[in-house]
């Protein structure tokens, strides 16, 4: 196999040999002021700075009519790499602030008081009706007092009768615009839990009893 020089197209070699292993070639000068002696380069050096010819008059890859542009046909239908690197983009202070203050309107479960599951199964029959999805349930007192198991707490929507019942043990209320359940009361702690579901409990099972007398 012959080369041609695209630093001095009268000066031309023939491949002696290759080493795949080092991706090196040794070549021997045809003509030049070296002509006769080898000399070893690397394939990529071999690529960059030496033409593949059959012989040097036949050569169309130099520059002539039929390559004007002096294209190397080793490297031509290569896919083009482009060397893209990516880069890390900060997000920026108010994305951060944003996602931190979600979190802490979110909060964290609290595991001190029940789960809904759990609501359901303890007080049974005394419900009315239990939504899954919103986790809440309706109790059988007329209007029908609420209760709602959030993330971190459990409200409670009270009929005056609840409230009063509830108040009496010590919980504290607020303010519901709602005019069937005009008392709200919140639940975060389990000592909170045991003593409002036994008021509950003891005041439904009352009514069951005055209810089958």
């Amino acid at each position: 196999m012959k080369y041609q020089s695209k630093k001095d197209e009268n000066v031309t070699a023939t491949l002696i040999s290759e080493n795949e292993k080092y991706k090196t070639a040794t070549l021997k000068y045809d003509s030049g002021d070296d002509e006769g002696t080898t000399f070893d380069v690397s394939q990529s050096t071999l690529k960059r700075w030496w033409k593949k010819v059959d012989s040097v008059e036949d050569d169309n890859s130099a520059p002539t009519e039929n390559n004007p542009l002096d294209i190397d046909p080793e490297v031509v239908n290569q896919p083009y790499a482009p060397n893209v690197t990516p880069h890390y983009i900060p997000k920026p202070d108010s994305v951060i602030e944003y996602e931190e203050n979600k979190k802490k309107r979110r909060g964290s479960y609290n595991e001190d008081v029940p789960t809904f599951d759990v609501i359901v199964e303890s007080f049974g029959s005394i419900l009315v009706k239990v939504n899954e999805t919103s986790k809440y349930v309706k109790f059988k007192d007329g209007k029908g007092t609420t209760l709602w198991r959030k993330n971190s707490y459990i409200d409670i929507y009270a009929t005056q009768e609840v409230f009063e019942l509830l108040t009496n043990v010590g919980f504290v209320s607020e303010v519901n615009k709602d005019k069937d359940r005009p008392y709200h009361i919140r639940i975060t702690t389990h000592d909170e839990w045991e003593k409002m579901s036994k008021v509950i409990i003891e005041h439904f099972n009352n009514i069951n009893e005055e209810e089958n007398n």
